[in-house]
């Protein structure tokens, strides 16, 4: 179902039922995020970083309880760090925006769980320059539902391979040129990974674009790096994971404009 077909009550409840589970799943995947890579269990109690004091319900509470507690620990009074709430924020909006574009059905879940992937792949590039498997894996499941839930399974599934092997078929040509060159790394697997994700939802041409995104992302990334950091480290993950959110909000719409003009 459309979202602009719903009456403005409906509305408004899907936006804050959109956003409040965005939150509670930005909440839990950042946490996912550092328990995956230090290998530690995702179904233990949720503690204080600096303390280790189990948490409370009401600590739990996405953005509510880092502004009730006062931005800091109710046990060892250790200031929270603004990225929890912030990762709920972002996250949350990124769901209200997924729903708003693609209405209410069962592909845009798959959409969420793509983009709930790539949120947890950008949190473990950032903090440790990981990627994990298991947030590919999982994409890649989102992806299998996607096409069998499409109108089209056959077409989606040629348009997915195309996108994913063909995007990142290319780029990784291009990496081992410049690895040849450079006499290094130039693109982590991780990096490459989630480029061949993002083409099995995108498609080729519009995986294409999000390539080019990527490289904008990266470069505004790398420049903000660079003032924080002389020797310019930057994860690529995040630039991924941007660029392919506003490849699905909007990637289709300029790859159609764009192969306008040619025709």
């Amino acid at each position: 179902m459309e979202f602009f077909v719903l009456s403005t009550t409906l509305k408004i409840y899907v936006v804050v039922m959109a956003f409040a589970v965005g939150a509670c799943f930005g909440s839990f995947l950042n946490c996912a995020a550092y328990r995956i890579v230090r290998g530690i269990s995702l179904w233990g109690r949720s503690e204080c970083p600096h303390c280790h004091h189990v948490l409370s319900a009401v600590d739990l509470i996405p953005i509510v309880g880092y502004l009730v507690r006062g931005r800091k620990c109710a046990y060892c009074k250790e200031p929270i760090s603004f990225r929890y709430p912030l990762s709920e924020i972002v996250l949350g909006l990124i769901y209200v925006a997924l729903v708003v574009r693609f209405g209410l059905r069962l592909q845009t879940l798959c959409y969420i769980i793509l983009m709930s992937c790539f949120f947890t792949a950008s949190i473990t590039d950032l903090d440790d320059f990981l990627i994990p498997d298991t947030t590919i894996v999982a994409a890649i499941l989102g992806w299998i539902l996607f096409v069998f839930t499409s109108a089209d399974v056959k077409g989606t599934l040629v348009s997915g391979l195309l996108g994913g092997f063909g995007v990142a078929g290319f780029l990784l040509v291009f990496a081992l040129i410049f690895d040849r060159i450079l006499g290094k790394e130039s693109l982590g697997g991780g990096d490459l990974k989630m480029i061949f994700v993002s083409g099995l939802y995108l498609g080729i041409w519009v995986n294409f674009l999000n390539l080019i995104l990527t490289c904008v992302f990266g470069l505004v990334f790398a420049f903000i790096s660079s003032k924080r950091d002389d020797e310019m480290h930057f994860p690529l993950g995040p630039a991924i994971a941007c660029a392919t959110f506003v490849s699905l909000i909007i990637g289709l719409n300029v790859v159609s404009w764009y192969l306008g003009l040619l025709l």
